[in-house]
C-alpha cells in the first residue's frame, strides 16, 4: 500500500511540474501539486498525531484527512479512466458543427498551450471532415467569460 501511495505522489508531482511549466499558476492548475504534497507529508503528520494525542482524538484527526485524500484519488482515477476511454473513441467525420471549448488565457490575452492544442485539434478534425464530406462545416470557438472582461470591445 505504501508503494501505491508513493507512486501516486510521484505521478501527481510530475504532472504538477508539467502543468506548472505549460499553464498559468491558478488554483485549478495546482490541485495535483497540492494533492501530491499532501500524500507525501501525510505519513509524517499521522505519526506526529499518534505520538502526541490520545487515541480517540488521533483516530478522529487521522481518519478525516485520510478519507479526503482517498476521495480525491478516487476522482483522479475516474478522470484517468475517462481519459483512456476518450482516447479509444474516434468520432465519425459526419458532423454538422465543430465546437472548440475555450480555456484560460495567460495574462488575459495570451493563448495557453492547452487552448492552442484544442484549436489545432479542431482544425485538424475540420480539415479531415472537409476532405471526406466535401461540404463546409460550421466551426465555433466558445470563449471563456474571464477573457471577455479583459478583452477590449470593438
Amino acid at each position: 500500500m505504501l508503494r501505491f501511495f508513493s507512486l501516486q505522489a510521484i505521478l501527481l508531482l510530475w504532472n504538477a511540474a508539467i502543468v506548472w511549466r505549460r499553464e498559468s499558476h491558478s488554483l485549478a492548475n495546482s490541485l495535483t501539486l497540492y494533492l501530491g504534497i499532501l500524500i507525501v507529508i501525510m505519513p509524517f503528520v499521522v505519526s506526529l498525531i499518534n505520538q502526541h494525542l490520545p487515541t480517540f482524538w488521533a483516530a478522529l484527526l487521522i481518519t478525516f484527512p485520510g478519507l479526503c485524500v482517498l476521495y480525491a484519488i478516487f476522482w483522479f482515477y475516474n478522470y484517468l479512466t475517462v481519459l483512456v476511454l476518450y482516447q479509444a473513441y474516434w468520432p465519425r467525420h459526419n458532423k454538422d458543427f465543430i465546437i472548440v471549448l475555450g480555456a484560460g488565457l495567460m495574462n488575459g490575452d495570451q493563448v495557453t498551450p492547452l487552448l492552442a492544442q484544442r484549436i489545432d485539434k479542431g482544425i485538424q478534425f475540420y480539415q479531415k471532415q472537409r476532405q471526406k464530406k466535401r461540404q463546409n462545416t460550421n466551426y465555433y470557438f466558445i470563449r471563456w467569460s474571464r477573457w471577455r472582461r479583459n478583452c477590449p470591445r470593438g
